[in-house]
């Protein structure tokens, strides 16, 4: 799965140093202005690539997004892009479209990416899923998740061009910034980081682990990450992103997990603004925030 951001059409720099915009409060409904115009898809020939075509594919996509902006991927862009093409496209890359289950909203339908289940670019396979969802024979939304537990330095290397640093860097200040933070043993934690982009279509959350002690340490990076999952959908849809987010969809539904779970935005859980935000992001190849551990227990 690959991320460019070589070509992509940032949100406006902040006065002075870049201008962000305004953190917005969790799961409130928000209306999304198309903001860029990605490249066209690529051509898609009825023959599919071989394994060695489809390695140079992806180690070439993932370094520049394919040569176009998210929410665009594999040159498939959600509320453009017609379900026919995108069959068309999966099948040059060598995989197929199954359906797995109804979609998030009605006249919707999931269908999985069979055959890419596996990024090998480095010589350890790093797990890879991709769904697109159908809507009126037009992609909907796109879904990509992938994880390097068992093989974290290759996973980094895949995934560098789509660090929370260079996502901010390409993209600008996001429109919202969300985490969540626990404590799995006493010294050792887990968080969450999301980076929404509802004017732009996308979302990413970033997953890994931090130290706990004392205070929250959170080094926010790609050498701290572990998984990734991103949420794409047309920027003229209004509905939520958060609505694709197991995590985030737990917590408005109060479920067991959900109810165990506390998400604040970055500014709340580091006193921060957004342009000592933005700055610690481009200045630091590790961008490191502290937090007090208080406001993570569940009240």
């Amino acid at each position: 799965m690959l991320l460019l951001i070589g070509s992509c059409t940032p949100n406006s720099p902040p006065a002075g140093l870049h201008n962000p915009t305004p953190t917005r409060t969790l799961l409130t409904m928000l209306t999304a202005a198309p903001t860029i115009t990605p490249t066209l898809p690529m051509a898609t020939p009825a023959n599919t690539m071989t394994t060695q075509e489809q390695k140079d594919f992806f180690r070439e996509f993932l370094s520049n997004n394919g040569g176009c902006s998210l929410p665009c991927w594999w040159g498939i862009i959600p509320g453009q892009t017609t379900w026919g093409d995108a069959e068309k496209t999966i099948h040059r890359l060598g995989g197929v479209l199954v359906a797995v289950f109804p979609g998030y909203e009605s006249e919707t339908t999931v269908y999985g990416v069979g055959g890419l289940d596996l990024i090998d670019i480095t010589g350890k396979p790093i797990s890879n899923d991709v769904s697109f969802e159908e809507k009126n024979e037009t992609v909907y939304a796109t879904h990509v998740t992938s994880e390097g537990h068992d093989y974290p330095v290759e996973f980094q290397s895949v995934w560098q061009n789509y660090s929370p640093q260079k996502i901010v860097a390409a993209y600008g200040m996001p429109d919202r910034i969300l985490l969540n933070a626990v404590t799995s043993y006493e010294i050792y934690g887990g968080y969450h980081l999301w980076f929404f982009y509802d004017k732009l279509g996308f979302s990413i959350r970033y997953s890994g682990g931090f130290s706990a002690t004392p205070i929250f340490h959170i080094c926010l990076g790609i050498k701290t990450t572990s998984k990734i999952d991103l949420n794409l959908q047309s920027p003229e849809n209004s509905l939520p992103l958060e609505r694709f987010d197991v995590i985030l969809e737990d917590i408005r539904l109060g479920t067991d997990t959900g109810k165990l779970r506390v998400v604040q935005s970055l500014k709340d859980a580091t006193g921060l603004n957004d342009i000592e935000i933005y700055n610690t992001f481009i200045e630091n190849e590790e961008a490191c925030f502290d937090t007090p551990p208080d406001i993570w227990v569940v009240k």
